[in-house]
């Protein structure tokens, strides 16, 4: 078994490296901002209005936070 190896976390890659736990450089290909929803399904969402829809604010968020614009 290799003496490093890389653990994908939530927002980001940490190396781990003789028991201690290093940040590793950010990956400028990766993207933590996409539309867990599938880009057609949240391009439909968005042309019919419900990005701007209060009641389904939090779901559009967390679904469509690209097509939506809610990236920061």
């Amino acid at each position: 078994m290799p003496s490093s190896f890389l653990l994908l976390c939530f927002f980001c890659l940490l190396e781990v490296a003789s028991g201690r736990v290093v940040r590793s450089p950010p990956d400028s290909s990766i993207s933590t901002c996409f539309d867990r929803s599938g880009e057609d399904v949240c391009v439909w969402y968005r042309t019919s209005g419900f990005c701007e829809e209060k009641s389904v604010e939090r779901w559009i968020r967390e679904g469509c936070e690209r097509t939506c614009g809610f990236c920061v």
